[in-house]
């Protein structure tokens, strides 16, 4: 199977999705209330957030990474 890259994008709205489908049920057991409700979901998102430019930050440095190393693998060849 083929390796692919990453999407960042789908990723982190994957994970706003999972975080609402874990958050429903749990408010609808009354296990959290409307106070949890407040916080909860802004500090998911904040770490989702995180994540995403951690992972872009990651992403950008690769491919500057493989760039270089492209450039160094043409200049070894026109030696």
């Amino acid at each position: 199977m083929r390796r692919h890259e990453l999407d960042v994008v789908s990723l982190v709205f994957g994970l706003v999705f999972a975080t609402v489908a874990l958050l429903w049920p749990l408010w609808r057991l009354d296990l959290i209330d409307g106070n949890s409700l407040s916080w909860i979901p802004a500090v998911a998102l904040v770490a989702i957030g995180l994540l995403g430019v951690t992972l872009s930050l990651l992403r950008s440095r690769r491919s500057a990474d493989e760039l270089e190393r492209a450039e160094d693998e043409a200049g070894a060849r026109l030696d």
